[in-house]
């Protein structure tokens, strides 16, 4: 600031003091604080909100992903169940075809 001491005495004065100028100066400096901070709260907000809703949008896709895999999952696990079955079940036979055939002879 530029103003000699005088200037500032007399506004001091005319404020009721140098006590209430001062908190006049706060209360205003605050008050044009939150005016220039009150764009970039909303920014904020409506970021925070973009990436709540793309992560909420991406969880749910991801999700339906996951079951999808766990279903192709058990599909393919019950196959080689089947697989390992049937091929056990094969060589049972042919062991007993053997054992028949030795018991034969």
């Amino acid at each position: 600031m530029s103003w000699d001491y005088a200037q500032m005495s007399k506004a001091a004065k005319q404020s009721g003091g140098p006590e209430k100028w001062i908190g006049t100066i706060k209360a205003a400096s605050r008050s044009q604080g939150h005016r220039d901070m009150f764009s970039i709260v909303a920014l904020a907000m409506g970021v925070g909100t973009a990436i709540g809703g793309i992560a909420v949008m991406l969880g749910g896709r991801l999700a339906g992903r996951q079951q999808a895999l766990e279903a192709e999952s058990a599909k393919a696990e019950k196959m080689v169940i089947a697989h390992i079955e049937s091929e056990d079940a094969a060589r049972e036979s042919e062991t007993e075809e053997q054992g028949a055939e030795k018991d034969s002879q």
